[in-house]
């Protein structure tokens, strides 16, 4: 009945009731990282299922909405949901880590704005590795009940890389920090799974493009 349901449709309007949670003593507080994978393989559609490290992979260049314009889409709408009390990070991810919105109290509008400009495709190689070490990082300096790591990728790296992360996942898990993973559907799809699945967070193949902002959010 919440995000993903009736809260903010036509129908909500028409229901007596409300599809959120408004007692603030009933409402968690959320400290979240969305973790961007803005490589150069993110500047491409993605058409068609592919092989992890492959030059095709599923993409194409030309055409359609690259899935990194998904991504800012997506982390907007994500934003959108929290409420003034939770905290949001957002880290942008290629061979480094960069923060483009520090982990912090929901920010104004116009700062959510200007951050999520900076997503674009670097037209670098990817490197997950300190993905989810950065971003835990900073959630461990946060005193919001829930913690949580939204991973958006392709999954074009190294496969080992992957695998490492899944165990470093589960010991997120055990300090209190959940991982989700949201994939554009190609690459390793079954490894980014394995991520999703250690974290304690859910895996969304997003194989069709279109859905993925609401599937963020």
């Amino acid at each position: 009945y919440a995000l993903g349901g009736y809260l903010g449709s036509d129908l909500e309007q028409v229901l007596p009731v409300v599809s959120d949670i408004l007692d603030p003593q009933r409402r968690q507080s959320v400290a979240e990282v969305l973790a961007i994978d803005t490589s150069g393989s993110m500047g491409a559609c993605h058409c068609a299922e592919g092989s992890n490290g492959m030059p095709s992979a599923g993409n194409r260049s030309m055409g359609g909405i690259n899935k990194t314009d998904i991504s800012r889409a997506g982390a907007a709408r994500a934003i959108d949901a929290l409420s003034e009390r939770d905290e949001i990070g957002v880290l942008a991810i290629d061979t480094d880590e960069s923060w483009v919105i520090d982990l912090q109290q929901l920010p104004a509008e116009d700062v959510v704005t200007s951050g999520l400009r900076e997503l674009h495709p670097t037209g670098q190689g990817t490197d997950l590795t300190r993905s989810l070490a950065t971003a835990a990082e900073a959630l461990r300096s946060s005193n919001a009940s829930l913690k949580h790591i939204i991973l958006f990728t392709d999954g074009f790296t190294d496969v080992p890389v992957l695998t490492a992360l899944a165990d470093e996942a589960a010991g997120l898990r055990e300090e209190g920090i959940t991982v989700s993973v949201l994939a554009t559907g190609e690459g390793s799809a079954a490894e980014l799974g394995a991520i999703a699945e250690a974290g304690g967070g859910r895996f969304y193949p997003g194989r069709n493009l279109e859905e993925i902002p609401q599937i963020m959010q």
